[in-house]
């Protein structure tokens, strides 16, 4: 969607406004990283999720006793990262990228807060 809202925009009548909102928005390689050299911007990043082929949410293992101490249970505590994990192809050249949600996500109500000229 933030995608489609950022082609319109670039077209409308407000297209230079929106512009200039567009860079001061810009958070390139805050929102991920790209295995590929080149500009990991917004518009890059919807294209990596919208052309994965494989799209998979990182997680991480914490073991209990290492935080609670000796007598916490024996058990792992697994949570998500806030990363996801995108890879695919770009004209038969395959590519990985990490995906930051959180600051992803900001950047896109950032992006969409844009009120136009005047």
């Amino acid at each position: 969607m933030i995608r489609t809202y950022d082609d319109i925009m670039a077209a409308s009548d407000a297209a230079e406004a929106y512009a200039t909102h567009a860079k001061e928005t810009d958070v390139s390689d805050y929102i991920g990283t790209l295995s590929e050299d080149g500009k990991f911007d917004l518009r890059e990043a919807c294209n990596k999720v919208i052309h994965a082929q494989e799209i998979r949410p990182l997680y991480e293992r914490v073991d209990r006793t290492v935080l609670e101490g000796k007598d916490a249970p024996d058990q792992d505590v697994w949570y998500l990262t806030g990363e996801i994990e995108l890879k695919g192809k770009h004209r038969g050249k395959a590519w990985e990228a990490v995906l930051y949600i959180q600051d992803f996500i900001e950047t896109v109500l950032e992006r969409v807060s844009f009120k136009g000229p005047g």
